[in-house]
């Protein structure tokens, strides 16, 4: 979960954000979005999951978003993931993920190493 008492993680979340708003339309999934921040940039309806995959049942979404969240997972999670959005993606529906680029390892240790970002993230 996003930890905002480190000063970059907002600025961070406000960059991916940016990245993937204006693709958002009709009914939004947002995958591990922490605690519904992305709500404000959707243009209807919007369902948050994080911990609780129950939403994921019995819904139907147009977008699903997952920032920065996949690489947390292991691949048995990503594939039982990924099988749930393909039966809950309606058709014609998007998915948009982000993830940090390998390169940017060294550099995200060293924020959090003094205290900018939650290294707790970075697992």
């Amino acid at each position: 979960m996003l930890d905002t008492r480190f000063p970059l993680e907002k600025w961070l979340q406000h960059l991916r954000f940016n990245k993937v708003k204006r693709y958002l339309k009709g009914h939004v999934l947002d995958f591990g979005g922490n605690k519904g921040e992305l709500r404000s940039y959707c243009p209807s309806d919007y369902t948050l999951v994080n911990y609780d995959h129950s939403p994921l049942y019995g819904q139907q979404f147009d977008t699903i978003v997952s920032l920065a969240v996949i690489e947390h997972l292991t691949l048995e999670e990503i594939n039982t993931v990924f099988a749930r959005f393909k039966s809950c993606l309606k058709k014609n529906g998007s998915i948009y993920l982000t993830t940090p680029p390998a390169r940017a390892q060294f550099i995200l240790e060293g924020l959090a190493h003094m205290k900018l970002l939650d290294a707790e993230n970075l697992l």
